[in-house]
């Protein structure tokens, strides 16, 4: 209907999405602010999981009080907007399709709310995940993982067609949702039959003769074989006699893992969370040339951590981490104090671009 969203061989106007929509985040929430009942608070773990379509129980809340008074400052999501994690090369973007109150997660979850009448949210989220899953590295930054910013989402070229065609399409889209929700139900129907039939079987209840059975092996699929990359590829750092510039290296690149044994797994970091070189490069990767504070590690790699490495943000471990990399001769880390904000803030030194 619409064509490639790169090519545009239709020629449709395109306008940059900064212009055809205000995009942005939340207002800073900070931890000791979230609780164990109120108003949903989402991270961008809760809002890929909504993207794809997949109910979830919220475990992180603020008070009503809180987010009245978020309402009125910063404003909230309304039906239409479109929400995404900042880390989706998979073009995991939810369309906000009710009125029930929540609130997210600054930085980690990026917000686009429409404010041109020309376009419609459900088509502007299916060209969006088009747009993501065939240009998202040349889009986003971040050697270790490609993160999305607000200014480079501001600057996507967006093809614009005509809205009654566009309406065309999101009532098409709507259609095709409403057959997957049945058949969603129906899948529950039949794993409910299943439980049933178990249990008859279990207990002798069910007659079997009238079952085909065959011993047909399924279709070859091989099975993914778990390969532990610290032990195959840990020692390559020790092995080198010098240090080497990694300012523009991933963590991959480094450490020489070939490409095929990560593309298909979004957690093989996670086999070097013992390392030190792990943080080093987090840290290079999500902090150059800037100030920061252990609360703002937590900021940009919280959901990093639940989210990809399933596993809760460490902050003892990240203390001791950069308390070692003060401590290490030449320093990686250094402490300054900040005239504007009056803190004491951390900055890396040239040697944690070494390695």
């Amino acid at each position: 209907m619409f064509g490639d969203p790169m090519k545009n061989e239709k020629k449709w106007e395109t306008q940059s999405l900064g212009h055809i929509s205000d995009v942005g985040s939340s207002k800073r929430v900070f931890v000791e602010e979230l609780g164990d009942e109120g108003v949903p608070f989402f991270r961008g773990t809760e809002i890929g999981k909504l993207a794809e379509g997949i109910n979830i129980i919220p475990t992180l809340f603020i008070t009503q009080g809180h987010y009245e008074q978020l309402k009125t400052h910063t404003g909230i999501p309304k039906v239409g907007d479109l929400l995404m994690p900042s880390i989706c090369p998979d073009g995991r973007i939810w369309r906000i399709t009710d009125d029930k109150p929540f609130y997210f997660k600054d930085g980690r979850v990026l917000w686009i709310s429409l404010k041109n009448s020309k376009i419609n949210g459900t088509y502007l989220q299916c060209v969006l995940k088009e747009i993501f899953k065939s240009n998202y590295n040349n889009i986003a930054s971040g050697t270790t993982f490609a993160e999305l910013k607000i200014f480079a989402l501001k600057n996507i070229k967006t093809p614009v067609p005509p809205i009654e065609l566009q309406t065309k399409f999101a009532n098409i889209v709507e259609k095709v949702e409403a057959l997957k929700t049945q058949c969603q139900q129906s899948l529950t129907e039949l794993q409910n039959m299943y439980g049933v039939l178990s249990q008859k079987a279990f207990k002798g209840e069910l007659n079997l003769t009238t079952f085909e059975i065959t011993n047909e092996p399924m279709d070859a699929k091989k099975k993914a074989v778990k390969v532990n990359l610290h032990e195959e590829y840990g020692e390559i750092k020790k092995s080198r006699k010098m240090k080497k510039d990694i300012s523009n290296l991933s963590l991959d690149e480094y450490l020489e893992i070939p490409r095929e044994l990560i593309q298909h797994n979004d957690k093989w970091m996670f086999d070097f969370i013992n390392d030190d070189v792990f943080y080093q490069f987090l840290l290079k990767d999500g902090f150059k040339d800037k100030t920061f504070t252990l609360e703002d590690i937590d900021s940009k790699y919280f959901d990093f951590f639940q989210n990809t490495g399933d596993i809760d943000f460490d902050y003892e471990k990240w203390k001791n981490i950069i308390f070692k990399f003060m401590e290490t001769t030449p320093p990686l880390i250094e402490q300054m104090f900040e005239e504007e904000t009056k803190t004491v803030k951390l900055k890396l030194t040239n040697e944690a671009y070494k390695a």
